[in-house]
């Protein structure tokens, strides 16, 4: 009977360590999730920090070809108009 008890013990302490050993496992792979997400929104707000430069880039040289286009047809009336 003793003995019988002993094994209960025993078995509920393994059971207890099984279950301290379920917690500690999901709060590591908790934790990883979490930093995973963490780095996938950094990465996000990064791309997305490049779009918004490249299209103000994109946006600056169109201006400047805009301007380049306009000054040459100044040019060409400047020209024409001395021709006259």
């Amino acid at each position: 009977m003793l003995s019988r008890v002993i094994a209960d013990v025993m078995l509920q302490v393994q059971i207890a360590i099984e279950k301290q050993r379920v917690v500690e496992k999901e709060a590591e792979t908790n934790k990883k999730k979490a930093i995973s997400e963490a780095e996938n929104s950094a990465n996000v707000g990064k791309i997305l920090m490049e779009q918004k430069l490249m299209e103000k880039d994109s946006a600056r040289k169109q201006q400047e070809i805009e301007n380049q286009i306009y000054m040459e047809r100044q040019k060409i009336k400047v020209d024409a108009n001395l021709y006259r």
